[in-house]
């Protein structure tokens, strides 16, 4: 009896050559899947980066709905708490930093600072939480958010500090077709709540540069609320008029499609 059950258990064990055919087989699996799952990882990642940009859209609308359909205005980098007289949305804490502790906007959004943080950040934008890449430099430093808003939303429609003498930022009825205008703006390294994507009718900002990190897309969120994934050069291509040969967009784009400049169509 003991015999026989040694020998059947001789026979149930795997050999060498077994073993390395299935660790090989799991591993073709895993190398034929990996990227599959990569792909519904990076989607999982735009989607909820897009959800954030629609909330923020929300949030900034419920204020236009109880402020005589004014936007709020928004800080440039230091424009912290009590540098100026006139109110913001939120606050900075300097460059990289919001400090969403106070502001005019702050009511309608999350009850919780931690809360209101991870509606500005997309999950494919992080590291340890606030240490990022800030420019084009590849320089590593700390920032806490991903979102900016379209320059045009204050009044002078720059990022200058001293924005304007005056409760609120633009009305909505000066937004030209708001639909096909950008409102929420995902940049690839955002220094403060003012995006300068284009400084002149033509050329892109020094710092401010539209996000490429879902697969070379960025998010762009309109003024009714859609969001469009857009790739840098897409995004120039429709919001330039005048064409720029150094990025392959073609002179005379004048299409009337300009999705930047808000009062210019």
């Amino acid at each position: 009896m003991t015999q026989g059950r040694l020998a059947a258990t001789k026979r149930r064990a795997f050999t060498l050559v077994e073993l390395l055919v299935v660790i090989g087989i799991i591993a073709l699996l895993i190398s034929i899947l990996l990227p599959a799952l990569n792909k519904a990882r990076e989607q999982a990642f735009a989607t909820k980066c897009a959800s954030n940009m629609r909330q923020l859209h929300m949030y900034l609308m419920m204020y236009v709905g109880e402020n005589r359909n004014f936007l709020p205005g928004v800080p440039g980098q230091t424009c912290t708490i009590n540098s100026t007289p006139y109110p913001m949305a939120w606050w900075m804490f300097g460059t990289g930093m919001m400090d969403l502790s106070d502001g005019s906007m702050i009511q309608y959004m999350p009850p919780t600072v931690d809360g209101r943080l991870q509606l500005f950040n997309c999950p494919d934008d992080t590291a340890d939480g606030t240490t990022r890449l800030i420019d084009s430099n590849n320089t590593v430093g700390n920032r806490n958010f991903t979102y900016s808003f379209n320059e045009y939303i204050n009044w002078t429609g720059t990022a200058v500090d001293d924005y304007f003498a005056k409760p609120h930022a633009v009305n909505m009825g000066q937004v030209l077709h708001p639909a096909a205008k950008i409102f929420v703006v995902e940049e690839k390294w955002p220094n403060d709540s003012s995006a300068q994507l284009l400084t002149t009718a033509n050329a892109p900002g020094t710092q401010d540069v539209p996000a490429d990190r879902h697969s070379g897309y960025g998010n762009q969120c309109f003024g009714d609320g859609h969001v469009e994934r857009m790739t840098p050069l897409d995004f120039y291509a429709r919001c330039t008029q005048t064409g720029d040969p150094t990025r392959n967009i073609p002179a005379n784009t004048s299409r009337g499609d300009d999705c930047w400049n808000w009062f210019k169509y």
